[in-house]
């Protein structure tokens, strides 16, 4: 017996979309899966047709320069003798980030640079921490000068607007 599922008009489009989403996933990570299996086996639940296009498909030009652009994002400038990485904020956003640097603090913001440390500082030993990557490292060193130069010349200014300076405006 066939069961049909019915929900409230409202969220037909808002279902669909999940459904189309959660679809699209699975037949991606399916077919991924396809391309990595060796040529001469049979894939029981697809055509012979299906695995080739997929493979030509993998191999049109504009399929390898999108891959090849998204490998060296990933990479970001590494190199075999230099493991530089950018940042180690990992799948936690920055707004998550700042709350939970708020809550530590008694619901008080923190600052735009803290919050830069907090995602590009790595443990080095049982108590010191170190910039990870020499942008991070010349970020934070010109937005110490400034800041330090604005406390020397008796200037009062918000030390997010001083950061925003450093690195050329909001990103």
């Amino acid at each position: 017996m066939q069961r049909k599922y019915t929900w409230r008009l409202e969220f037909d489009a808002k279902a669909r979309r999940e459904f189309d989403k959660k679809a699209g996933d699975r037949v991606r990570g399916t077919l991924n899966q396809v391309y990595k299996m060796a040529l001469h086996k049979q894939v029981s639940f697809m055509t012979d047709t299906v695995p080739a296009e997929f493979i030509n498909k993998r191999k049109h030009l504009d399929f390898v320069k999108r891959s090849n652009r998204a490998r060296d994002n990933r990479l970001s400038g590494q190199t075999l003798e230099k493991f530089d990485l950018e940042h180690r904020q990992g799948s936690v956003s920055t707004p998550q980030v700042v709350k939970k640097m708020a809550k530590k603090k008694d619901g008080i913001l923190p600052t735009v640079a803290k919050v830069y440390e907090s995602t590009h500082y790595v443990c080095v030993g049982n108590d010191e921490v170190e910039l990870m990557g020499d942008k991070s490292q010349k970020v934070m060193g010109e937005y110490m000068e400034k800041l330090e130069e604005y406390k020397n010349k008796g200037i009062e200014i918000n030390p997010d607007k001083v950061y925003l300076e450093v690195v050329g405006g909001q990103q």
